[in-house]
């Protein structure tokens, strides 16, 4: 079953049961969620009047309607190629700093790594380019062709760095008593 199609089910139990077959009468919101419903489940047999979403719904309802959709588009089918933040959710814009290439940079150095922001480009263009091949990661969001990254994304990043930086100290370490 398509992950949309349990998301909508799980959060409107009487859809599901109009969808296998019983004849139960809906209110106006759950019938909208029917009508999805069918048009995820068979695209290309029923169609979906997004409108009844402007007429129908409100609030959680619309928010919910919204993700539904959203889903079904970015999980269930292949018509995005690129499923990569097509769409940001707020509740991330609120919860998120976001970082551009300068005070990416600046973190980084802040935390003992020595990046100035002209090689922290130069990574990036490296990796968008897919000449580093995952080392380095891609912007979470581009706007107007610059690169912005979400604070979750720089200190993971920043932390993977420092794990490996340390395991080459301790290489150095293991190398310079073995010689001796």
């Amino acid at each position: 079953m398509k992950k949309s199609l349990e998301k909508i089910f799980s959060h409107y139990p009487n859809v599901e049961k109009k969808f296998n077959g019983e004849n139960i009468p809906l209110t106006n919101i759950e019938n909208v969620f029917y009508q999805l419903s069918l048009f995820i489940s068979e695209p290309d047999v029923y169609s979906f009047n997004i409108n009844s979403f402007y007429e129908y719904l409100e609030n959680e309802d619309l928010i919910l309607g919204l993700h539904f959709l959203v889903d079904f588009f970015q999980k269930d089918t292949f018509l995005i190629k690129n499923k990569r933040n097509l769409l940001v959710n707020i509740g991330q814009l609120e919860n998120e700093q976001f970082y551009n290439q300068t005070t990416f940079a600046k973190y980084l150095s802040e935390h003992g790594l020595n990046y100035s922001p002209t090689k922290l480009g130069t990574y990036y263009r490296r990796e968008k380019n897919g000449v580093t091949n995952g080392k380095f990661p891609l912007e979470d969001i581009l706007i107007n062709g610059t690169p912005y990254w979400y604070e979750s994304t720089v200190d993971l990043f920043t932390r993977e760095l420092l794990a490996l930086e340390k395991e080459k100290t301790k290489k150095k370490k293991t190398n310079k008593k073995k010689e001796k």
